[in-house]
């Protein structure tokens, strides 16, 4: 974190911010990241979090059934893009957390359908009707 904000202070060109993923995913959807780093959201990290867009654009995928709304809130408040993935949250949570302005985005919005692939030996509880819900609204974000 240090590196990308010493390189957007000398303006170096093509960093704009940083994409933090995990530590704060769904165990059981943890995909191709270790077990060992995925930890509980506590106050260290959200103040550690809230002061990195000072210096450009922070994106955090969580999983959010794994953090509070009020963690979620004083993310977004201070800046963070709060994006979903690694997630066995239902679609109702999400599409709650969107409307409320908790999350703005999906990462890998794919692996969340991994059924949809072919890759059936994966677990998802994912509901296809989020899939559409992002496709179909302009206002969401897919990275």
């Amino acid at each position: 974190m240090d590196a990308v904000s010493s390189a957007i202070a000398q303006k170096q060109a093509g960093i704009l911010g940083i994409h933090l993923e995990g530590p704060f995913a769904n165990p059981d959807r943890k995909g191709i990241h270790a077990t060992e780093p995925i930890t509980s959201f506590n106050c260290a990290e959200i103040s550690l979090l809230t002061t990195l867009p000072k210096s450009g654009t922070t994106l955090l995928t969580v999983a959010p059934e794994q953090l509070s709304d009020a963690s979620i809130r004083l993310l977004t408040q201070a800046g963070v893009l709060v994006f979903c993935d690694h997630s066995n949250a239902t679609y109702e949570r999400i599409v709650d957390a969107i409307e409320h302005g908790r999350l703005c985005g999906v990462t890998h919005l794919f692996t969340q359908f991994i059924f949809m692939v072919g890759q059936s030996t994966m677990h998802s509880s994912a509901q296809p009707q989020l899939l559409l819900r992002y496709l179909n609204n302009t206002d969401n974000v897919v990275a």
